[in-house]
């Protein structure tokens, strides 16, 4: 099974401050800012499809193909993000129930 980090999209560069929880690989890592990049990114992405959809509509030069892709590609990214909040609600709760 491959780390989380091995996902391009979703690993911040280094950062570094207050908070920053040392990673595996022996930077630093903020986990919350980490996962507000990454919602930040799909609901940029969800908005570009909605823009590529209404520049279809309007025959701005933007195909259905290309609208769709970026729909799809949006869907794919939220799926994978709505995954990761239930694989991290699963171990808060093994958490949970090993610290009772």
């Amino acid at each position: 099974m491959s780390p989380i980090s091995a996902l391009p999209s979703l690993s911040p560069p280094g950062l570094t401050g207050a908070g920053a929880v040392p990673a595996a690989g022996g930077g630093n890592l903020d986990f919350g800012r980490m996962l507000l990049e990454a919602v930040g990114r799909v609901d940029g992405m969800e908005k570009s499809a909605h823009t590529k959809l209404l520049d279809h509509l309007a025959g701005e030069g933007v195909t259905q193909v290309e609208a769709l892709a970026a729909f799809r590609q949006a869907d794919m990214a939220l799926r994978l993000m709505l995954q990761v909040r239930n694989k991290l609600l699963e171990a808060f709760n093994e958490i949970k129930q090993v610290s009772i």
